[in-house]
């Protein structure tokens, strides 16, 4: 099972990135709500099918979480000098939180993979 093809006009700039963001969050929507309505019907082939896909998913999340994360550091790095001490010691915890955070989904992925592994090899006949 391969994803959508997600490829579309080359666009840039902040508005377009939340309004991209925006979009993926009600495609998320939309395919938990088939999900939820259809899971009944799926094959344990069809399990491990939608876990590639889920794991695919993460590995993108995983990369704009990355991306803000950095984005989030920059901007600490040149305005420290221009805010109060209070307001950088909260970025910076916020800071450990988003690592923690970004780290938690390599930890989601790595598990789900083990997981559509694991099943794999049982629709494969190797157990």
């Amino acid at each position: 099972m391969t994803g959508p093809d997600v490829s579309g006009p080359d666009v840039s700039g902040p508005d377009t990135v939340e309004v991209t963001l925006e979009a993926l969050y009600q495609q998320a929507r939309t395919a938990w709500e088939v999900v939820q309505r259809d899971s009944d019907g799926l094959s344990l082939a069809g399990t491990g099918d939608a876990l590639e896909v889920t794991v695919d998913v993460l590995d993108l999340v995983w990369s704009v979480v990355r991306a803000v994360v950095t984005r989030t550091e920059s901007i600490r790095e040149r305005e420290v000098n221009d805010r109060r001490r209070a307001e950088t010691d909260v970025v910076d915890l916020a800071l450990v939180h988003l690592h923690y955070g970004q780290e938690g989904l390599m930890v989601a992925r790595h598990l789900l993979g083990v997981g559509r592994g694991e099943v794999l090899r049982v629709t494969q006949g190797k157990v």
